[in-house]
């Protein structure tokens, strides 16, 4: 009973928060792609030497929807890399986590459930990656340990390519969820709703001027422009002419 794999994922966090305990390990599962033998195993024993909260992700093999190779890694740097967009400017842009590809710990799955605006998130990885690298426990396993499927009907795919009409149709509807998105962490950010482990933890600075969460004009151009100076590729910096367009489809403040 919700819209959208988001919700979908949000909801059954929200259900489940209250019935692990904070050691426990929680692996997150999306129906269409495949574990590798071995890979439970792997990213405990990533888990165990880490202090929780802890959140684990680990490389994946892009496939199609036959299971065949398309791909052997999913981080070549085109267009992710790691740790590059683990960089809290760039996670606000791109999200290099696969849903599928995570374990949680049951602590840090309580944050996550206590998320405000979660529909406002593109992606409920995204926002797990967002709470997660805020709070400095967000982890790479760099080991392929499952099949990344690619098929028509994926959301957000890796390798699939679309028309020019398509491209920009898109790229309008993800700018505009991207920056809905930064909006909904500012305003998580400045309440103060998420534990801070690390001094060193926290989201760019930017985001927590008095004006965050409130100027929508200023964060769409503040996105648009790290877009333009870090994307990897054309495809990337390109965003920053969508996010810019923002501005001009919502009247000032």
């Amino acid at each position: 009973h919700a819209p959208g794999p988001a919700m979908s994922f949000f909801r059954a966090m929200g259900q489940l928060a209250s019935r692990v305990e904070a050691a426990d390990s929680v692996f997150l599962a999306d129906q269409d792609d495949v574990w590798l033998p071995g890979k439970v195993a792997a990213m405990l024993e990533a888990a165990a030497h880490r202090s929780r909260p802890w959140a684990l992700f680990h490389d994946v093999q892009v496939v199609g929807e036959a299971l065949n190779p398309l791909q052997p890694s999913f981080y070549t740097g085109n267009p992710y890399a790691v740790p590059r967009d683990l960089d809290p400017r760039r996670l606000l842009l791109t999200n290099p986590v696969i849903g599928h590809t995570l374990l949680l710990s049951g602590d840090l799955l309580g944050h996550i459930a206590r998320l405000p605006e979660q529909a406002a998130y593109v992606m409920h990885d995204w926002a797990v990656a967002l709470v997660a690298q805020r709070m400095q426990c967000l982890a790479y396993v760099p080991h392929s340990l499952s099949l990344y499927r690619q098929h028509g009907s994926n959301l957000l795919g890796a390798s699939r390519q679309r028309g020019l009409g398509e491209q920009l149709q898109r790229g309008m509807q993800l700018a505009g969820r991207v920056l809905g998105q930064a909006m909904a962490w500012a305003r998580a950010h400045s309440a103060g709703v998420l534990p801070v482990d690390s001094p060193k933890a926290g989201s760019p600075p930017w985001l927590s001027t008095p004006w965050a969460g409130r100027s929508h004009h200023r964060v769409a151009l503040q996105l648009a422009w790290h877009a333009l100076v870090s994307g990897p590729t054309w495809r990337r910096r390109s965003l920053a002419l969508f996010l810019a367009l923002q501005v001009l489809r919502r009247p000032a403040p």
